[in-house]
Formats: C-alpha cells, sequence, structure tokens
C-alpha cells in the first residue's frame, strides 16, 4: 500500500518528480508482485482473488495479474514473464545459480541491485522530490550491507562477507 500511496503523490506532482519516481515505484511494485507469487506458492488457505489482493495496482506486471496470483511454481512464472525479457532475465539466472558479471545468484539480490540502479539514476535528475526518496532508498541498503558484514562476522562467515549488494 506505501507504494501505491507513493505513486499518487508522485502523479500528483507530475513533472520531472513523476518521472523519475514511476520507473522507481513500477519497479518495486513489480518486485512486490513477483516476491509475494513466489513466497506464496503452496499456501491453500490463500485464494487466487485473495493473492491478487496483495499485489499493488500498478507496475508493468499489472496486467497479468490474474495470472500471476493463479501460479504454484518458477516454470509457470517463467512462462509469463516471456514478455518481460528484464524480470525473465534475472529469474533464468537465479535457476542457473549464477551471475556471469557479478556472481549474484539470489533473486531478492538481483532485485535489489537493480534498485539501487534504478536510485542512482534519479540522483543524476535535477529539481525533483524523487531524490530525497532515492537517498533515503540508498542509505537504508547501506544499513543492510554493513548489517550483513557484521552478522557474517559474529556468525564467523568471513567467506560470505563479499555477498552484500554494491552501491557505488
Amino acid at each position: 500500500r506505501q507504494v501505491s500511496t507513493q505513486s499518487t503523490w508522485g502523479k500528483n506532482l507530475g513533472g520531472t518528480t513523476w518521472d523519475v519516481m514511476s520507473t522507481i515505484l513500477e519497479f518495486e511494485a513489480d518486485r512486490f508482485v513477483l516476491t509475494v507469487t513466489r513466497n506464496t506458492y503452496g499456501v491453500n488457505e490463500l485464494k487466487q482473488d485473495e493473492r491478487k489482493k496483495l499485489f499493488p495496482s500498478f507496475g508493468r506486471l499489472s496486467d497479468i495479474h490474474d495470472d500471476l496470483a493463479a501460479l504454484q511454481d518458477d516454470d509457470l512464472l517463467r512462462e509469463k514473464l516471456r514478455a518481460f525479457p528484464e524480470y525473465l532475465d534475472m529469474m533464468e539466472g537465479e535457476r542457473l545459480g549464477h551471475d556471469g558479471e557479478s556472481g549474484m545468484s539470489s533473486l531478492e539480490t538481483k532485485f535489489m541491485a537493480k534498485s539501487v540502479e534504478l536510485h542512482k539514476d534519479s540522483l543524476s535528475q535535477q529539481f525533483h522530490f524523487g531524490i530525497f526518496y532515492s537517498w533515503l532508498k540508498l542509505k537504508e541498503l547501506e544499513v543492510n550491507n554493513l548489517m550483513w558484514l557484521s552478522e557474517c562476522i559474529v556468525q564467523n562467515m568471513k567467506h560470505r562477507i563479499g555477498e552484500y549488494v554494491q552501491i557505488y
């Protein structure tokens, strides 16, 4: 619901703020839809219409929300995402267990990396309010990275210390 509220606010402001924020918020909405879809496979208590109610009402995937709400495995999800190569590539890379450029394998990590890219791009624009949102989100990720590093040290998992999402 937070993403929907931010979308409404951005639309009302219009201009550069909406140009910048629409791309970011659509991606966040799609990310949420895919995460909910994957995390609710096999949850019998959650019916298709209830699952769809969890989805934001906008985003690039909004046209296939009905189909996504009915899915129960990654193969069917990949089939539905064929029209969205950006998301399909992220899922294919996860299935292969590697990403040739950075070594990331988690879909959530790929979502975070794409989010960083979008937020960094928004910082290149001038005279809009989206810069505050992006700055805050990048700071949030920076804190998450510090938590990851400290948890790796505490749990003596130093070999995994490099698995954080790079910001700059």
